[in-house]
């Protein structure tokens, strides 16, 4: 469960702006290029506890509709399963390595 003076410090982390842009977040990130954040001394990718803070948490992935690996805004963040994140960066174009149709 957050607490308040968790949810106030991570915003703090965040540039919010406009309502539709991406809100890029200033600390810290992870060798993927996404935010991370310690809470209770447990590190969590921001954009996930951006959406828990929002909408709650679901135990799911949480995407980007946006792609950008540092953005908090959670008009750009949906939950979805594993094969959903994969069927997504896979229609991005993001996918590194061979594809499973080569072999």
């Amino acid at each position: 469960m957050l607490r308040r003076v968790d949810i106030e410090r991570f915003w703090s982390h965040v540039d919010v702006g406009e309502a539709d842009a991406c809100w890029l977040w200033k600390a810290g990130v992870d060798g993927g290029g996404y935010g991370v954040v310690s809470i209770g001394g447990a590190t969590f990718q921001a954009h996930r506890i951006a959406y828990a803070i929002s909408k709650g948490n679901t135990g799911l992935n949480v995407l980007h509709t946006c792609d950008v690996r540092r953005c908090c805004n959670p008009k750009h963040l949906y939950a979805g399963t594993q094969l959903d994140n994969v069927n997504d960066m896979c229609s991005r174009g993001r996918r590194r390595g061979p594809s499973r149709t080569s072999r």
